[in-house]
């Protein structure tokens, strides 16, 4: 799944969305990633198992928070605004 997260991140960034992108990973990976692999690998003492199951929990948020961000504005907006920009070239 995370071969999936890597090809959409790439669509994202080449639209100029690197912001949206880096505060969906801050939030996924440290508010709610570290919190989830903690429960589940320490406090309900699944040990490496919780580990393992908490970080494919935080791919999977990622994946979705990717998608989200890539249609967040509509592609045909985007198009446009970077012909706009590549105009000055």
């Amino acid at each position: 799944m995370d071969f999936v997260g890597n090809s959409i991140s790439g669509s994202c960034k080449g639209l100029g969305r690197q912001k949206l992108i880096f505060i969906f990973i801050l939030i996924t990976f440290y508010l709610l990633g570290i919190p989830i692999v903690y429960f589940l690998g320490f406090y309900y003492d699944m040990k490496i198992k919780g580990v393992w199951l908490g970080f494919t929990i935080n791919v999977y948020l990622l994946n979705l928070g990717y998608w989200i961000v890539l249609f967040y504005k509509s592609i045909k907006s985007t198009i446009q605004q970077r012909k706009h920009e590549l105009k000055g070239f």
